[in-house]
């Protein structure tokens, strides 16, 4: 897997940190509440939670885009998130949007936490495009960082799958989750990109026809 580096900060002007940038709980954006990245450029909304075994209440999980380092990010975190001797699962879903004239090109997913033994943690991400609908998967043990490169869209719907399984000898838990999108400007989608080559083509033919 490459690394992730983020193309924004050579292709962006940083701007002022937004006024909505904010440390929240998961339960104050859960129906209709939304929050935006530290410069801005994103928004995320349409927050769903989905409590499976041994997970924390809604009100447990931090959820924070007010960092500085990580302008196009988004954190959750939460010390209810460990379950070192219990198996836990959570799902977090949400819609992150890029503001007008950028388009989200990439993706960065980060655990942190610890396992041992025969202990495990981390997340399942599924990232969709709310235009196409096609799925992309990412997989972030913990401590480990996942990145993939996305097709140019102005929005995807998020769905995180966190999970601790202790097994019979070890132990496992997750004390946060964050995710960092990368941005571009000036990307055609690919409707207008191969209408721009069917004009080239069809510009092709006329010439020939005029010679």
């Amino acid at each position: 897997m490459k690394a992730f580096t983020f193309k924004t900060a050579a292709i962006l002007a940083i701007v002022a940190p937004s006024a909505m940038a904010a440390t929240t709980t998961l339960d104050t954006l859960l129906g209709g509440g939304s929050i935006v990245s530290y410069n801005g450029l994103l928004t995320f909304s349409d927050f769903s939670y989905y409590g499976g075994l041994n997970a924390p209440d809604a009100s447990e999980i931090g959820v924070t885009t007010d960092n500085a380092n990580d302008a196009n990010c988004i954190t959750f975190a939460t010390p209810s998130f460990f379950s070192f001797d219990k198996n836990l699962d959570l799902t977090i879903e949400y819609v992150v949007t890029a503001a007008a004239g950028y388009k989200i090109v990439g993706v960065e997913m980060k655990s942190t936490g610890d396992a041992d033994g025969t202990g495990a943690a981390g997340v399942y991400k599924v990232v969709e495009d709310t235009a196409s609908l096609k799925n992309i998967f990412l997989e972030a043990f913990v401590n480990s960082t996942e990145s993939k490169d996305l097709p140019p869209a102005q929005a995807y719907l998020i769905r995180d799958d966190a999970f601790v399984v202790p097994g019979r000898d070890g132990f496992g838990g997750l004390s946060d989750i964050t995710q960092c999108y990368e941005l571009a400007t000036g990307v055609p989608t690919p409707t207008a990109a191969l209408a721009g080559l069917a004009m080239l083509g069809f510009a092709g033919i006329r010439r020939r026809r005029e010679n």
